[in-house]
């Protein structure tokens, strides 16, 4: 067990919205690493499944957290591994980790927690000499599967996303993936639910395969369900070869990311290029890339300084 354990006198009552938060985080920073150990992938989403079983307030949050994790994961974008967090949130997680050990019976539990808690006390030293430096964006989009590029169908989707601002196709591709037959649970009132949700009765578990992250779909779905995520990522690639400046697409594909992860507030540009699954690298080596990045720094960083 970790020595990290509070004295019960001392009152503390775990947040579990914030620890999911954190545990959202670093879960999904460790999936975009090459080479992320299994085990500790699998330690971050029991824990998220754990608090939303110990906290009911907490459980569609925690729900939530595993969907957004899991259509992060879908992207397969790779960075070049995890990110230092402040001291004060590492020290905040150990702290409510705690608390949540306490409320556990079960020792194999507790167990688990202990080892969870180690991961976060060390992050992200233990990773360091795991994490690969992710392919460039070029070689990434060389893997994508080129069967379908030619389809009238396919060429009609590119020729769509060619006239669509990216935030229209972020917006858009997000309303495919709502609408696509998939649920998630990590209870067997979740998986009962989901298994009407997806027209099947709840013991036809042999008609479902698991996605990850708490989410499954019907077996007749999965090659529509991975050709659905090619297609995105596609479009995506192709909107950015059409941006021959810097100054359309991509810059505004930027300008997104950063409004998104606050970079006005924070001037911190990591998040924005981790959603993106784009690393330094990538930017050092495309003229395009680098103008558009710096350029929609200048700006997001000029509109918050006259509008907040």
């Amino acid at each position: 067990m970790s020595d990290f354990i509070l004295n019960p006198a001392d009152e503390f009552i775990p947040d579990p919205i914030w620890l999911i938060d954190m545990l959202r985080n670093d879960l999904k920073q460790l999936d975009q690493m090459d080479g992320a150990p299994e085990e500790d992938v699998q330690l971050y989403e029991w824990t998220l499944a754990l608090i939303g079983l110990l906290f009911p307030d907490a459980v569609w949050y925690a729900l939530e957290a595993f969907q957004e994790v899991f259509l992060a994961r879908m992207k397969e974008e790779k960075t070049s591994g995890p990110r230092h967090r402040p001291e004060e949130l590492t020290e905040g997680m150990l702290s409510t980790l705690a608390a949540v050990s306490q409320r556990l019976q079960n020792e194999e539990e507790r167990q688990q927690i202990a080892r969870l808690t180690e991961l976060v006390r060390k992050w992200p030293e233990q990773y360091a000499s795991k994490a690969a430096a992710p392919p460039s964006a070029s070689k990434q989009t060389a893997l994508e599967p080129t069967e379908a590029a030619d389809e009238p169908e396919t060429q009609q989707r590119l020729q769509r996303a060619a006239s669509e601002t990216y935030r229209e196709m972020k917006r858009r591709q997000q309303e495919e993936i709502n609408t696509f037959p998939m649920a998630f649970a990590f209870s067997k009132t979740q998986l009962a639910e989901g298994m009407l949700k997806l027209g099947l009765q709840p013991d036809d578990t042999d008609r479902v395969v698991s996605i990850g992250g708490g989410g499954f779909v019907r077996k007749t779905d999965v090659e529509a369900f991975h050709r659905m995520f090619r297609l995105h990522r596609l479009e995506r690639k192709s909107a950015m070869d059409t941006d021959q400046t810097g100054d359309g697409f991509l810059l505004e594909m930027f300008r997104c990311e950063l409004a998104d992860h606050e970079y006005g507030y924070t001037r911190d540009a990591e998040p924005a290029l981790d959603a993106l699954g784009i690393a330094v690298e990538d930017l050092a080596g495309d003229e395009r890339l680098i103008h558009a990045f710096q350029k929609a720094c200048r700006e997001e960083a000029d509109w918050y300084e006259q509008h907040c």
